[in-house]
């Protein structure tokens, strides 16, 4: 991943979405991968005794071969994506801004830029037992400017911690400003 930064910007905290959002997601692939088989697995056993499905038995071997594995073929692509999508999804915290990467697909990637003079106010969003147990949720950062929709991290690991993490970057930043303006 090439991140252009300034020469003196250096990165404090680089976070990936929490591993239980690959893991849902990944289960949710499995469970669409298991169901034919489940079904398949079905049909043959009530076809030994139905005239009407004994015909399924009489499908060669070599088409169901295929259709296993071209299925089989879905569900790896399906997973690869899921992890491409997982793996290349960052957000870097500097010491001046915010930068976050969304993996859309394969061959689309949307890149957002927030300036730390901005920061209006951040906030947590932990929503669900499982978000609650596993310390995972969303960091939804508000900023002074024309944009008014808040730039808002999904999935974050520790979203309190991140959230003091960039607060102890931005604070200094503040008072710098706050000296200059002052003429102190």
């Amino acid at each position: 991943m090439n991140l252009h930064l300034d020469s003196t910007e250096r990165i404090v905290l680089q976070v990936r979405k929490h591993w239980f959002i690959l893991l849902r997601d990944l289960f949710a692939v499995a469970l669409l991968f298991a169901a034919p088989f489940v079904l398949i697995a079905g049909l043959l056993y009530f076809a030994s005794g139905n005239p009407l499905l004994g015909t399924i038995e009489k499908i060669p071997a070599s088409v169901v071969s295929f259709a296993i594995f071209a299925w089989l073929l879905m569900f790896w692509m399906k997973a690869f994506a899921i992890f491409t999508d997982y793996y290349l999804d960052v957000w870097t915290i500097t010491d001046r801004r915010i930068i976050a990467i969304n993996q859309r697909g394969f061959f689309n990637r949307e890149t957002s830029s927030l300036r730390m003079e901005k920061i209006q106010d951040l906030e947590i969003h932990v929503a669900g037992l499982i978000e609650t147990l596993l310390d995972f949720g969303a960091l939804k950062v508000e900023t002074a400017g024309e944009d008014p929709e808040p730039f808002t991290i999904n999935g974050i690991p520790r979203p309190k911690w991140v959230k003091e993490e960039i607060l102890r970057i931005y604070d200094p930043k503040v008072d710098r400003q706050t000296r200059e303006i002052s003429g102190v």
